[in-house]
């Protein structure tokens, strides 16, 4: 991999930070626990669900939501407008 690609991937790890930096500490560990981000364990609807006191298809309808926010503040973000560079 190039220097420029290595800087570039840098730049936007750093800019998706900030997108999942702007959620709230509940939107975040839904999807940190969903998806296994930021070195978090991996865990099912039902684990999450304990962890929050909440129903599997409640954690389920969150994460949809976190989703939309991150697809929503992506679409304003500096990340957009590096990636169209």
């Amino acid at each position: 991999m190039s220097v420029g690609r290595i800087v570039y991937h840098k730049i936007c790890i750093e800019l998706l930070h900030e997108l999942f930096e702007a959620l709230s500490a509940k939107d975040k560990l839904v999807l940190q626990h969903t998806y296994g981000l930021l070195a978090e364990e991996k865990y099912t609807l039902e684990e999450i669900g304990l962890r929050l006191t909440m129903r599997p298809d409640g954690v389920k309808k969150a994460r949809h939501a976190d989703e939309n926010k991150l697809k929503e503040n992506y679409q304003n973000s500096k990340l957009l407008r590096n990636l169209n560079v």
